[in-house]
């Protein structure tokens, strides 16, 4: 059951989904995606949302399937962004070196 928690400032409302599911710029954040965009000094990954929404938007496209359901990792530099639901979910956020990952 999805709880409105808030509309932002800049208009987004702000749900909770059995505490787990966050909105941020129209788009569905898992908490475990919004927990890797914290900084590393409180054991995130750094990785800012703005950054995040970048990659969605123009990162290198592939698609995987796991367990039935389709999965787009887009990828730009040394990040991936893991989505679903044609992008409008995100499932997580990965930093990694060695430029493109196959």
């Amino acid at each position: 059951m999805r709880q409105l928690l808030k509309q932002t400032e800049e208009g987004d409302f702000l749900w909770s989904c059995s505490g787990s599911i966050f909105i941020l710029k129209g788009r569905l954040y898992t908490r475990h995606a919004v927990e890797r965009s914290y900084p590393a000094s409180i054991g995130g990954r750094s990785i800012a949302p703005a950054f995040i929404e970048e990659v969605v938007r123009t990162g290198t496209v592939r698609k995987v399937v796991v367990g039935r359901i389709e999965r787009k990792i887009h990828t730009s530099g040394t990040v991936q962004i893991v989505t679903e639901d044609d992008g409008n979910i995100v499932v997580t956020v990965n930093p990694f070196s060695g430029g493109k990952k196959q």
